[in-house]
């Protein structure tokens, strides 16, 4: 989950305001996180509620959302929702045992 989270597209004013920290090489060049992640897992922002998105969320000035025509990133993120839902129902994972790939 957590590669997955650096592919969230986010606003520049968010990385200079300090709400998202950005991974640089070690010359500053920006790492590029789809590298690792491919095409699996991507998150857009818009200043307006999107109109084609199958999941939202308004968080600060902007929207983040997931476009409704992209049935690869849908099943990633069906899948993280079954993940969390399976932690949640036996109280937080601890008795479970965890799911390797």
């Amino acid at each position: 989950m957590y590669y997955l989270s650096q592919v969230v597209v986010v606003p520049e004013s968010y990385i200079e305001e300090g709400y998202m920290q950005e991974t640089v090489y070690e010359f500053d060049c920006p790492f590029d996180w789809k590298e690792v992640v491919g095409d699996l897992f991507q998150v857009h922002y818009s200043r307006f509620c999107p109109r084609h998105a199958a999941v939202a969320v308004k968080y600060g000035k902007y929207w983040f959302y997931i476009r409704d025509d992209d049935i690869n990133l849908k099943s990633t993120f069906i899948l993280l929702l079954e993940l969390f839902n399976l932690e949640i129902r036996v109280g937080g994972g601890a008795q479970i045992p965890l799911p390797t790939i």
